[in-house]
């Protein structure tokens, strides 16, 4: 099933990206009286024992649990089982798509770092561009 599932795990890449874009609006909308009273209601409706917050990073969470869960089972499933080799190829499979996402992430950290520079740049002449297509 993972090995079925991992071209669709490719659209974590997306939330992942834009985890702390979320968790900063969190943080915003928290010091709001409004929302804060919104979300105990909530809360006490649905009987939820974790905040919004714990929620939000439980998709950036999954793949990372999934590859440790793969490689407990790995551990524990003999070699010579008709499964054992699936498994391999799901873990080594998730394990790159991790490495993907993490690379992803960290390129999208540097994207946000470059525009932040660029738009607190005082003075700059006009015909600088510090950000055009296709430069790393």
């Amino acid at each position: 099933i993972f090995i079925e599932c991992i071209p669709v795990m490719k659209l974590y890449s997306n939330y992942i990206n834009n985890y702390n874009i979320s968790i900063e609006t969190l943080i915003n909308c928290r010091k709001r009286p409004d929302f804060n009273n919104l979300m105990q209601e909530y809360g006490e409706v649905s009987g939820a024992l974790l905040d919004l917050g714990s929620f939000l990073i439980q998709p950036v969470q999954r793949l990372p649990r999934y590859e440790m869960l793969l490689n407990a089972i790995i551990k524990y499933t003999d070699e010579s089982h008709e499964e054992y080799q699936s498994l391999s190829t799901a873990s080594i499979k998730l394990k790159q798509l991790n490495d993907e996402m993490n690379e992803r992430k960290r390129k999208a950290e540097n994207r946000s770092e470059i525009f932040r520079i660029q738009n607190n740049l005082n003075n700059k002449p006009h015909n600088l561009k510090i950000i055009i297509p296709n430069r790393k």
